[in-house]
Formats: structure tokens, sequence, C-alpha cells
């Protein structure tokens, strides 16, 4: 449930050019009427918030006093219904960055992003899209070209965790939302585990030069992939990693790659547009699927293998550690994709 946030004087108004940044208006210390859109704020809990952090953040950033504040103990089952169907917005917040609670968001379909507030402080920004660019496998288009150029470079899992949060920092700027302790969350739950979600990172490697040239991170639930964010610092490497991570996900036994909001390379790729209420539909199914193990491939495969492979039906059995790296290490290499 939906914990109502204290009364904050509302002293300035959105920009059309930016949701962070308010520009001043006359004081104002009532909230807005309530619309149809606002029936979030019905669902109250007699709990009381982390006064301390939420208010400060409320106050530094008075954009918040109108978002929907979703705290660890409420029951994220309902929450997610209720901002599903009668929210007519996306983002909520939170003033909790604990690892666990994160990994619920995840698994109850919230895409987990964050915001500088003041000049210490971050909010957690738990977004719904209202429409889901999700790839069903079976649709799965990859371009001549893009097969073409996988032969260059090779594709990796879990191998480099460090190196792509430094290139989603850099490609994206130092005030992306990659914030500091929502970086320390996803550091946490892809080397500790946890029982909601698996982190996972695709690492693409030019073969010539071993370096470093494409990667995203991203988490599983059940039969579902679901990306967060990702870089590339060579032509085509993007594409290719794109490309190469649907084909083992699919032979992974994998049935939907969530990619979030709309963007052409994605429907390019096949996706499409779901309802966020058919999306959770399908969230809770997969929750039920639980974990998959990866399909079993060399440390390091060539990614022109992995697209050229046909998919083969793959029962993947479920996980029972999160040691899916240490199993990719100890297979021989005939067990390739």
């Amino acid at each position: 449930m939906m914990i109502p946030l204290p009364l904050t004087p509302r002293v300035g108004r959105r920009r059309s050019d930016s949701p962070g940044r308010l520009e001043p208006r006359p004081f104002r210390t009532s909230r807005r009427s309530r619309t149809k859109g606002d029936r979030w704020r019905s669902v109250r809990a007699p709990l009381k918030l982390p006064e301390r952090d939420a208010r400060h953040l409320s106050t530094a950033c008075p954009w918040l006093a109108n978002v929907p504040y979703i705290g660890p103990s409420c029951d994220l089952e309902r929450v997610a219904d209720v901002v599903s169907r009668h929210y007519r917005g996306e983002f909520c917040w939170s003033s909790s960055f604990d690892g666990e609670f994160i990994a619920r968001l995840m698994a109850h379909g919230f895409l987990t992003m964050a915001q500088k507030v003041g000049k210490d402080g971050y909010a957690l920004l738990p977004k719904m899209h209202r429409h889901r660019c999700a790839l069903d496998f079976r649709d799965t288009h990859v371009a001549r070209s893009t097969r073409r150029k996988a032969a260059k470079f090779e594709l990796s899992v879990d191998r480099a965790f460090e190196d792509v949060i430094e290139g989603i920092q850099q490609q994206h700027g130092g005030e992306c939302w990659f914030s500091p302790p929502l970086v320390e969350a996803f550091r946490m739950l892809h080397n500790q585990g946890s029982s909601h979600v698996k982190m996972r990172t695709f690492e693409v490697w030019d073969k010539k030069t071993g370096a470093l040239v494409a990667g995203e991170l991203g988490y599983a639930c059940g039969d579902v992939y679901t990306s967060l964010s990702g870089f590339s610092r060579m032509a085509s490497a993007g594409a290719v990693q794109c490309a190469a991570t649907a084909k083992l996900l699919a032979r992974s036994g994998y049935a939907l790659w969530d990619l979030g909001m709309e963007l052409p390379y994605k429907t390019k790729l096949g996706a499409q547009l779901l309802p966020r209420d058919a999306f959770l539909k399908r969230l809770r199914q997969a929750r039920a699927v639980g974990a998959l193990r990866l399909y079993p491939c060399a440390p390091r495969e060539c990614c022109r293998l992995l697209i050229d492979c046909p998919r083969v039906p793959v029962v993947s059995p479920p996980a029972t550690d999160d040691s899916a790296s240490a199993t990719s290490e100890t297979t021989a290499s005939t067990d390739t994709v």
C-alpha cells in the first residue's frame, strides 16, 4: 500500500524541459484538488514514513510531493495494481535504496531509477511505463549487416560488472540516473543475488584488441529479462550485442525481453508495445516460472555463432544458486551455443 506524503508547501511548478527543475510561482500551502487520476491516494496505510529522509527530500524537490510514495513495507502487489489501473503518471518515489526492496520493485514491474536531490540527497524513482516495449523472441529480426559484422565480436555474461557500469556512466554522463546509492544496490544484487531477480551484465569484446566495446546491465525475473541501460564504443557493437543477447536468452528458455521505453532500434529488432496492465499480467506469470539459468557457453562466445545458431527449445531447470557464471567456466567448450 502507498503511504501519503507529509503536507509540503508547493513553491514551484514543473518546467516543460525538465521534471526536476522548478521555477517560482506564488506561495501555496494546499494540495491540488483530487482528480480521477489520483485514486491512488485512497490506498493509504496507517504507517509512518522514514520521516527524516522523506521530509528532507520532498522539501528539497517539491515535485516529489505530487508523486506517489512507496515504502519498503508496502504491499507491492497491490501498489502495482493500483498504479497500473488508476495512476496517470509513470513515476513513483522512495527514500529507500535497500537492495532487497529494489529487487522486489523490479519483480513487480517497476524500473528503478534515481535522481539527485539537493546537494547530497538521492530519491529512488520507480517507474512503471504506460506502455512497455517488449520483444517476443519468436519475432526477433536481425539485420543482414548486423549478422555480417557480428563475426568481429565476442559475447560474455557476468564477467565485467564494474566495467559495464563505468561504460554506461561515461556514455550517458555523470548526472545520469545511475547514482552512487543505486549502483551500490545493483552491485549487491549482482554479487550476492536475490530470490526475486537475478542481475545480469552482457559484454561485447573486440576480437582483435580484446577491448570492451559494448555492454548492458539488466535483470531476469522468471522467463522475462529486463534491460536497464547499456553503452557502445564502436560502430555496430551495440546492434550486435542486442542481437546476440536476444539469441542467447531465447536458447535459454526466456520468452520475453522487456526493453523499457520505445525507441527505433528496439522496434527494428522486432519489439512491440504492451500496455502496462498486460505487461504486469505477463510478469506475474513469469514469477511463477521461477529462475532460469542461461544456456551454458564458453567464457567468450563468437557473436556470429550465437546469431546464426538455430533456436532449439530448451527447458532450463530452476536455478538453485546464483553461480551461473561459475557454471559457464566449468562447462566444456563443446557445450557452446
